[in-house]
């Protein structure tokens, strides 16, 4: 498959979530749900989704437009998700099959998108390398930030936000709290270090 007919097809997956995304808000009460999660977070998933594609039809080589497009997937997988399961675990308890497992993914899907557009959009943009060889530290960081914090959001103990179940795979004690640290120790550094490159 080609790169263009890739660039397409991770733009129409990411427009079809939005879609169902937003018919699924219409049904769904607005008590509850706040302005950020039920229009700004579908905004901005078009907007980067919207933007990679051009990218990536114009400048195949350059990985920007798709960290764009990445960015623009994932925020629009967790909006899907988020409004799937309050219809099937809320609005209409039962109506549609896997509310759990899906309530269990909009806990953590949408770090990809939050690491990949504080991490490693400004530390590659915007010809898509890094300033140079000394930034492959903070590269690798970022790698890490991304799955320590998909590791703590998806493993957190206690309810899941937004919906009234359990964590059915929350861990708890010492392995958790080591698991945490990813927030402060991984992800809050990648972050400082990656924007600083855009000054460099």
């Amino acid at each position: 498959m080609s790169r263009r007919a890739s660039a397409w097809i991770v733009w129409a997956f990411t427009v079809a979530a939005l879609g169902v995304a937003a018919f699924l808000a219409t049904t769904n009460s607005p008590l509850g749900q706040g302005t950020f999660d039920r229009l700004l977070i579908p905004l901005q998933s078009l907007a980067f989704g919207c933007v990679g594609l051009l990218v990536s039809l114009r400048r195949r080589d350059n990985p920007v437009g798709w960290m764009f497009q990445i960015v623009g997937l994932f925020a629009a997988a967790y909006s899907f998700t988020y409004q799937y399961e309050l219809y099937t675990l809320i609005t209409q308890p039962g109506a549609l099959p896997a509310g759990e497992a899906f309530a269990w993914l909009q806990a953590w899907i949408y770090v990809p998108a939050l690491v990949t557009c504080f991490t490693f959009l400004p530390l590659l943009f915007p010809d898509g390398r890094l300033p140079s060889r000394r930034w492959r530290p903070v590269q690798v960081l970022s790698v890490g930030a991304l799955i320590g914090v998909c590791l703590a959001d998806a493993l957190e103990p206690g309810r899941i936000t937004h919906t009234p179940i359990q964590n059915p795979f929350g861990l708890h004690g010492p392995l958790y709290e080591l698991i945490s640290l990813a927030v402060p120790l991984l992800m809050f550094p990648a972050t400082i270090l990656s924007v600083s490159a855009l000054n460099v």
